[in-house]
Order: C-alpha cells, then structure tokens, then sequence
C-alpha cells in the first residue's frame, strides 16, 4: 500500500482549501468577510505545517492535525454561513461546534508539551474558548425555538458569537504555536 507523503497531504488540504475559497466567491456577500477570515487562518496554519515538516515528523503530524481540525471548522463555517434555511443553518452551526471541540483539543495536545507556566496560561485561554463555544451552543439551542423576528435577532447574535469565537481561537492559536 503506497503511502502519502508529506508534500501530497499538505497538496490535498491545500485543494479543499481553494475548493472553500472558491464556494466563498460564489456565495453571498455577508458571509464573504468572516470567510476571509478563515481562509486567511488556514493558509496560516497551511504556512505552520510546512515549517513543522522541516522539524520532523512528530511535529508535522501535530501541526497537520491542527491543520486539518481547523480546516474542518472553516468547512462548516461555510456551510453555515451559506445556508438557505434554518435547519441547515442550525445543523452547520452545530458541525461547526463539533469541529470547534475537535480544533481545541489539538490546540490543547499542542500546549501540554510546554513549560509550567505556559502550560498554564495557555489551558486558560482555551478554557475561555470552550466557554465562548458554549455560549454560542446556548444560542443556537435558544434559536431553534424562536420564531420570526426573534429567529433573525438569534441568527445575528450567533453570527456576532461565531466570529468572536474565531477571532479568539486564532488569537489563541497564534500565541501559543
């Protein structure tokens, strides 16, 4: 069985990515500044898995899974953001969630491996994310519920806690890489 190298793995993403890019362009234009966003987060990470692999292979994997979890978060962040009822919407909301969970949790095997105090400083900062993802649970949960005008209200402050909660992620991301 043949095994994927490094540079076709890192290719692969890369596809998807302007695959996310191009879906982006064909969509609305509310979405198109928070995908931005994302899109300019992931070649971020893209650019941090491609120096890993000068590391070795142990920092590679760890970096490529961040990599991939956050690329999984800006997938539903899409969809979500492109949705064309409430039911999609919400369940996109709800992958992004899940993706979220997945993302921090590579963040935190990241940070585990560092000194004390970073450690620290770092399990407290995505503590705050998880705090911040499950306000936005909370939300969605409320806005599942609402009808009319109360479900466009909801839908805005989901989508004001979704860009919080990304801005924050990559904030948290970029101190502790």
């Amino acid at each position: 069985m043949p095994t994927t190298t490094i540079e076709e793995r890192l290719a692969e993403i890369g596809r998807q990515i302007d695959g996310l890019e191009a879906k982006a362009r064909a969509g609305g234009g509310e979405a198109r500044s928070r995908i931005q966003r994302e899109l300019g987060a992931l070649r971020q990470q893209e650019a941090s898995a491609r120096a890993a692999a000068h590391e070795g292979p142990d920092a590679f994997e760890e970096r490529f899974e961040q990599f991939e979890a956050r690329l999984h978060v800006a997938q539903s962040s899409l969809a979500a953001d492109l949705a064309d009822n409430r039911k999609k919407f919400a369940e996109a909301v709800e992958n992004e969630l899940h993706s979220w969970d997945t993302y921090f949790e590579r963040l935190q095997a990241q940070t585990a491996m560092r000194a004390a105090s970073a450690r620290e400083q770092s399990e407290t900062a995505i503590s705050d994310l998880r705090r911040r993802r499950n306000i936005l649970a909370e939300q969605l949960a409320d806005a599942r519920t609402a009808s009319g005008e109360a479900w466009d209200e909801q839908k805005q402050r989901i989508a004001a806690a979704r860009d919080d909660l990304e801005r924050k992620a990559d904030e948290v991301s970029a101190r502790f890489k």
